[in-house]
């Protein structure tokens, strides 16, 4: 039985449409060593939902970089699902290692998304 994307997710997320850069560390395509950028969908304090033109695989481990509101975000993610759409990939990932300042500024941040501030 598949797991309703509502029921797989331990916070709220909000829509979020920036440029995120990933490579792959673990998994198919690790060997390529450069960087891809692709978009994002949306975001909570636990993860972020990535649009790809190549499909990732659950257990993925990637390193991602992006800037939110002027701060860049770096951390390790493992991808939590994928799934397969009309022209590209969709990819749920779980951030694994997200510095501490980085985790505060996206809780601060989902908190002012959330409430209007």
């Amino acid at each position: 039985m598949r797991i309703s994307t509502a029921e797989r997710r331990k916070a709220p997320r909000v829509p979020l449409d920036i440029e995120v850069n990933y490579r792959v560390l673990r998994g198919a395509g690790a060997e390529e060593q450069s960087y891809r950028k692709v978009r994002s969908k949306n975001i909570s304090q636990y993860g972020i939902c990535i649009g790809t033109y190549e499909e990732l695989r659950e257990g993925d481990i990637l390193h991602i970089n992006f800037e939110l509101n002027g701060r860049e975000i770096d951390a390790f993610c493992a991808v939590i699902w994928s799934d397969e759409l009309k022209d590209e990939y969709e990819a749920g990932l779980e951030f694994d290692f997200l510095g501490h300042y980085d985790a505060i500024f996206l809780i601060q941040y989902m908190k002012s998304v959330l409430t209007g501030d």
